[in-house]
């Protein structure tokens, strides 16, 4: 299957995933989705979490982020936020974090770019952010 890119300046509709293609989703189940980030600040790993790990990460304003495995896409906003001249790649292949990523992401509208892929096989160059 190919490869589609998303900016965050509309919410992506990707396809859904073929029988090849089958994922897990975040929460476990598709349904759990719209509850998985109140439940990571339940569970002590919301934005004060968030924020911990981006401090953590030799980041600079001219710097590029890639986040396998986004989700939700709650750490890129986190490095977004704090780091101006910062552009980030988040990559997914559950189409419906992916969607709850964008739609959290559009105040960054032209510094992330979502893409619906598995980790095995990311739709980025290689040295795209050596």
């Amino acid at each position: 299957a190919g490869s589609r890119s998303y900016t965050v300046t509309a919410t992506p509709s990707a396809p859904p995933p073929g029988p090849d293609d089958r994922i897990v989703p975040a929460a476990g189940r598709h349904w759990l989705t719209p509850f998985y980030d109140p439940g990571c600040e339940v569970l002590g790993l919301g934005r004060g979490f968030r924020r911990d790990v981006v401090a953590r990460l030799p980041l600079g304003d001219s710097l590029r982020l890639r986040d396998v495995g986004c989700g939700t896409g709650g750490l890129l906003a986190e490095a977004l936020r704090g780091h101006r001249g910062l552009f980030a790649a988040g990559v997914d292949a559950d189409p419906g974090v992916l969607a709850t990523a964008a739609r959290r992401l559009r105040r960054w509208r032209g510094r992330v770019t979502l893409y619906p892929a598995r980790a095995e096989s990311l739709p980025l160059p290689d040295g795209a952010f050596a």
